[in-house]
């Protein structure tokens, strides 16, 4: 028998259904954000890139001869930063469809999930750190999507996870609106402050898009000054080259 608060939900659940229906952003289909015949058209990433040079690479790890000091050690990525991906990323960011992201997690198969393992395998005891917004910019949109994505993905592997361990200290210009490589990297050149001791620990660096890594590249120099023996990167969506 139902109970009166599984009641209230699911009239809750039937009103916003309602009100405010989920319209597929691919086909614009009633009932959910991505459908399965859209869904089958999200661009897999098939070939793992050095972050460094761009060029192919097993495990998506940065090459040797590619590696400073404070390089980031690997990169890996779900989809393929175009058409319906590039859409959905732009509406969770810019016009705060959060539960969207639900949707699209789902659409993460294991194969995809085992991209994340992969670098737990490698890197034992590896903590997750989803890029930080600003307090400014998280006021304004609600939520910090970076956030709300790996934690659901955390959860469901049960990975380690810290949301407070970066803090962005500079409130900078959105990335989207630098033009260069050069200019994104200057746009965030100590924007960012650790919180608590990260010597010795690996780490998966989490954010939404790879395009330059220009944000992805400054955490991993900060977290490495301060003796973090690898940073790697997870991205949801990257430029494909």
């Amino acid at each position: 028998m139902a109970t009166n608060k599984s009641k209230k939900v699911n009239f809750t659940e039937f009103l916003k259904n309602v009100f405010f229906p989920k319209f597929c952003f691919g086909c614009g289909r009633v009932g959910t954000y991505l459908c399965p015949e859209c869904t089958s058209k999200l661009q897999i990433i098939d070939r793992d890139i050095c972050a460094i040079c761009e060029k192919a690479s097993y495990f998506g790890l940065t090459h040797n001869n590619c590696k400073k000091r404070y390089s980031i050690d690997g990169l890996k990525s779900f989809f393929v930063y175009e058409g319906l991906a590039k859409k959905i990323i732009t509406k969770i960011k810019y016009q705060l469809v959060s539960e969207s992201i639900d949707d699209l997690v789902a659409t993460i198969n294991i194969e995809s999930f085992k991209k994340i393992t992969d670098f737990c395998n490698l890197f034992p005891g590896v903590i997750l750190i989803p890029v930080p917004l600003h307090e400014k910019r998280k006021a304004m949109r609600g939520f910090n999507q970076s956030e709300y994505i790996f934690s659901i993905i955390a959860q469901k592997l049960g990975i380690e996870i810290k949301n407070n361990l970066v803090m962005r200290t500079k409130h900078t210009d959105p990335q989207a609106h630098m033009k260069s490589p050069r200019a994104r990297m200057e746009n965030v050149k100590g924007a960012f402050e650790i919180s608590e001791n990260v010597k010795d620990r690996s780490f998966i660096i989490c954010d939404d898009v790879w395009t330059t890594g220009s944000t992805i590249k400054e955490i991993t120099l900060l977290l490495k000054q301060n003796g973090a023996k690898k940073v790697c990167a997870l991205t949801i969506a990257r430029v494909y080259v």
